[in-house]
């Protein structure tokens, strides 16, 4: 069954959906890996693909970060300005409302950071999301500046960078991960060690068969 091209926001040709896996960077969030179920563009020199749910972001939305204005999904972002929210580089597409310059990548812009962080990893109280600070407040975790939004103890009148956050996360995910393995590990060498043991004595006491 012949395949049906779709307009949609997030690129100027038609998109094929797709059900093939592949790997490469998707043309909207920029991430390398797989893709499964995403779409592709077919037209000459444009063989582009994106995930399914970076091909379908919507032309507007409403964004936590930003609650005055709805932000419009465009290509427009060659001013050389950093995501307002993570701060890394700014590629194309991207959410943005021109009259104030507030411009988010396609990934804060769909996943914004949370309001609030209950638990935090890195910090024994509870952590509020803030936009911007007029003074300069150093990250407690990697002691650099924040320029960007950040995280904040409002009670220890401490700050973290969002990306110091995630971070935090991801290396107590790694760390609890390869503490499973190890602990798996070293449990199958000891129980190869007394099985080997148990075999050792046996056949020192001709009971080896």
């Amino acid at each position: 069954m012949a395949t049906t091209a779709v307009n949609l926001p997030i690129h100027e040709h038609p998109l094929f959906p797709s059900a093939r896996c592949m790997i490469g960077e998707c043309g909207g969030c920029h991430v390398n890996g797989y893709i499964y179920n995403g779409y592709f563009c077919n037209e000459p020199f444009c063989f582009i693909w994106f995930h399914k749910e970076c091909a379908e972001a919507p032309a507007e939305i409403s964004h936590s970060s930003h609650r005055q204005h709805p932000l419009l999904l465009t290509n427009d972002s060659n001013d050389g300005r950093p995501c307002d929210l993570c701060g890394q580089k700014l590629l194309p597409p991207c959410y943005r409302y021109s009259t104030c310059e507030f411009k988010v990548d396609l990934t804060c812009a769909m996943k914004p950071s949370p309001p609030a962080i209950e638990h935090p990893l890195c910090h024994h109280h509870s952590l509020v999301f803030l936009k911007k600070r007029e003074e300069k407040v150093s990250c407690e975790l990697c002691k650099d500046s924040i320029a960007r939004p950040s995280y904040s103890c409002l009670e220890c009148d401490v700050y973290f960078h969002v990306n110091c956050i995630q971070l935090s996360k991801e290396v107590k995910n790694t760390l609890t991960e390869t503490s499973a393995r190890h602990g798996s590990m070293f449990s199958r060498l000891n129980e190869n060690l007394e099985k080997a043991q148990r075999e050792s004595i046996d056949l020192r006491e001709g009971a080896w068969s």
